[in-house]
């Protein structure tokens, strides 16, 4: 069996042109390769850790490569949402578990994995990024769905939250606006809490 060719970094000054040229395809399938060759590769510096997966040391620490790490859980159009898409979108340091994946109503829950929390959402196109082999939820859905949360948001979501509206070019008022007239249950709570993070944000850069 072949294995997709990994970018290694070159010795400087070449070093800068190799990553660019990795950049302009896909992160190989790393995940496909045998546990016993990610650790000799691991070992001689050729791959690092990246969240429950790895990356190709030449490849620069970015949403596409973080979210090729999430691959063994990505299949079947599957698409990373919540917490995992904060990672993701560099909203967290760390891939806290499980790992929330999204499906489209009807598919069910085949071949799950353990450590993997698997829900059943509709997406809008708009709602969901495409990056690289595989999808997430956009910035704005992701934080849409974390200020939907039924229980009260623990300090790891919270801090996700107030990355993510930091992202967003508008800084949230187009979703201030879908939650004021939307009709969903906890639609007041996550506006209430949008609001509370909104002003949190603003007072931290003061």
């Amino acid at each position: 069996m072949s294995y997709p060719q990994i970018c290694r970094a070159d010795p400087p000054p070449a070093a800068p042109r190799r990553i660019i040229a990795c950049m302009s395809y896909p992160p190989p399938r790393y995940d496909l390769f045998p546990k016993s060759l990610q650790s000799a590769l691991i070992l001689r510096g050729a791959l690092r850790r990246c969240g429950p997966g790895v990356r190709g040391v030449a490849w620069p620490d970015t949403p596409t490569v973080r979210l090729a790490a999430l691959a063994q859980y990505l299949h079947s159009e599957r698409i990373a949402c919540h917490l995992t898409a904060a990672w993701v979108w560099h909203a967290l340091p760390d891939a806290p578990e499980p790992y929330c994946v999204a499906t489209s109503p009807g598919r069910g829950h085949a071949t799950t994995l353990p450590g993997t929390r698997i829900m059943q959402f509709s997406f809008r196109e708009d709602e969901v990024a495409k990056l690289g082999h595989f999808l997430v939820t956009s910035p704005q859905r992701t934080l849409y769905d974390l200020l939907h949360q039924p229980h009260s948001l623990s300090e790891l979501e919270r801090e996700a939250a107030r990355v993510l509206l930091g992202k967003l070019s508008d800084r949230g008022a187009a979703l201030r606006a879908q939650l004021h007239n939307e009709r969903r249950p906890y639609g007041k709570r996550a506006s209430t809490r949008l609001a509370t993070i909104m002003k949190t944000s603003s007072h931290s850069l003061l």
